[in-house]
Parts: structure tokens; C-alpha cells; sequence
């Protein structure tokens, strides 16, 4: 299998999702762009903070995060398996003015689990498609 996204180096996301891969075992990862493998696209993420809840002082108490990647898979022969789809996420935070560190390192840690979080949504999606596939190769 082969991971791409969009250009970029190495962003998180992208080092999140190869080492995800090569934990889970039967799994061969290239950068050969011209193997004949299944390409795993990771074509966008993006992340959005909103402000969920204010206090009776009129100054910000929580935040909500939005978190979103897009991503499709080809099949070897280049076929879409998978169409563009999203999966998104969002986690609320409380903040305290008196610890502004505190909060900051919360969002940070928040944002990492969000990251894992949907490495393993996109995993369990890309198991079922396997399943099928093999179900369908069973069927032949």
C-alpha cells in the first residue's frame, strides 16, 4: 500500500497514518509511486476552533474543536474503491484565563488524540472494504 497527501512531506497526519499501518502487520508500505498497490489518499485535513461557551462576565469559557480529513482509496489497477469522503470530529474544551498554558497544552493533547482518533476511523473503514473485496473475490 502506498499513503499520500496532497504534496506535503511529512504532517503529522500522514506519519500518524503510516504508523498505523505498519503496526497492524500484512501490511507493506512503498513510496514507489509506480507499484501496482492500493493507494490510501489523504486528500485534506483541516482543523477549526469555535468558541462554544461564555461566561457571565462576557469572557470565553470553552472552545469547541473541529477536526476533518478527506480521503479516497485506488484500488492497484487504479480504480476508485473509495469515493472522497470525510471523517470528522469535534471535542469541547473548558478555558481558564488564570492558565493560559494549561489550556493551550490541553488543545494541543486534544488535537493529537483527534488526529488518532481518525487514523483509526479510516482504518476500520478501509478493513470493511477489504472484507467485502475478499468477499467478492470468494464469490467468483
Amino acid at each position: 500500500m502506498r499513503v499520500t497527501m496532497g504534496g506535503a512531506s511529512y504532517p503529522p497526519l500522514l506519519v500518524e497514518m503510516r504508523n498505523a499501518l505498519q503496526v497492524l502487520g500484512g501490511v507493506n508500505l512503498t513510496d514507489d509511486v509506480s507499484a501496482n498497490v492500493p493507494v490510501l489518499q489523504l486528500l485534506g485535513e483541516s482543523s477549526e476552533t469555535q468558541v462554544l461557551a461564555i461566561d457571565s462576565s462576557g469572557r470565553i469559557s470553552a472552545y469547541l474543536l473541529n477536526y476533518r480529513v478527506d480521503y479516497s482509496l485506488l484500488g492497484p489497477d487504479k480504480k476508485l474503491l473509495l469515493p472522497k469522503q470525510p471523517v470528522k470530529l469535534q471535542r469541547e474544551y473548558g478555558f481558564d484565563r488564570l492558565n493560559v498554558i494549561a489550556t493551550e497544552k490541553q488543545s494541543e493533547f486534544l488535537q493529537t488524540e483527534m488526529r488518532r482518533d481518525v487514523v483509526q476511523q479510516i482504518l476500520r473503514r478501509l478493513a470493511r472494504v477489504g472484507s467485502a473485496n475478499t468477499a467478492g473475490s470468494n464469490a467468483d
